[in-house]
């Protein structure tokens, strides 16, 4: 029984969280372009990274965790931003 909990502890930790971090990126974005800058939402989520692991929140295994994917979704976020840039000059020499 204390396998199949510590197996449910840990998919919810993971599951958990991806969400959390999804939600962490999606009102990056937002506010990000709510300022007209879509580009900063990547700075946005590297800086809370910067935030939690200077407080020294990183002791709990889930926060550690949410970091990590934390660093992708910024990864993400600034590979999108920078595709959005690339395209709409794309779009534009190809309508011409």
């Amino acid at each position: 029984m204390l396998l199949i909990a510590g197996t449910f502890e840990a998919i919810g930790a993971i599951f958990g969280s991806l969400l959390v971090v999804v939600l962490v990126c999606w009102l990056a974005s937002g506010v990000a372009n709510r300022l007209h800058h879509g580009n900063w939402a990547a700075f946005l989520v590297l800086g809370l990274l910067v935030i939690v692991l200077l407080s020294g929140l990183t002791q709990s295994g889930f926060v550690r965790l949410c970091a990590a994917y934390g660093m992708f979704g910024a990864l993400l976020l600034w590979l999108r931003g920078r595709n959005d840039n690339l395209g709409l000059d794309t779009l534009e020499r190809d309508d011409k």
